[in-house]
């Protein structure tokens, strides 16, 4: 005969693992953690949320956009860096660093933003107005 001294005791741990499961699954990214390394889920999301609000707020701050970008954690990765493969990011960091991943947070949710192409038309139209413009220490050497 199970006792109740036996049932509330189970039933509380599997409402923990339930939540704990719920928690994990419940974050705007995914995450690879081979290593099963250490890292807060509650701190990245707070992050991931804070990153996209303000990211939003300083491009338009009269009416920011609704940023939810995609991306892989990477934890147990060889160099903590922020890649970008077309519409595919990854965030990869050697171990949980709040400080690494605000910043890369900063640069994913900029990222949703600035699509690839809007970077690409960017960058040729940073080259166009360099090159169209002189200093005039050039003119002087050009004399």
């Amino acid at each position: 005969m199970v006792t109740l001294r036996v049932v509330v005791p189970m039933i509380g741990v599997v409402a923990g693992l339930a939540l704990t499961s719920h928690a994990q699954t419940s974050l705007p990214f995914e995450v690879s953690n081979p290593q099963h390394l250490k890292w807060s889920t509650e701190e990245a999301e707070r992050i991931y949320v804070s990153a996209c609000e303000l990211v939003a707020r300083s491009i338009r701050p009269e009416k920011p956009p609704r940023l939810v970008p995609k991306f892989t954690l990477v934890l147990g990765a060889k160099d903590d860096s922020t890649m970008r493969n077309g519409e595919t990011s990854e965030v990869h960091l050697r171990a949980w660093n709040a400080g690494r991943f605000a910043e890369a947070m900063v640069l994913v949710a900029m990222r949703e933003i600035f699509k690839s192409e809007d970077v690409n038309n960017l960058t040729r139209d940073t080259l166009i107005a360099a090159h169209a413009s002189v200093s005039v220490s050039e003119l002087k050497r050009k004399e």
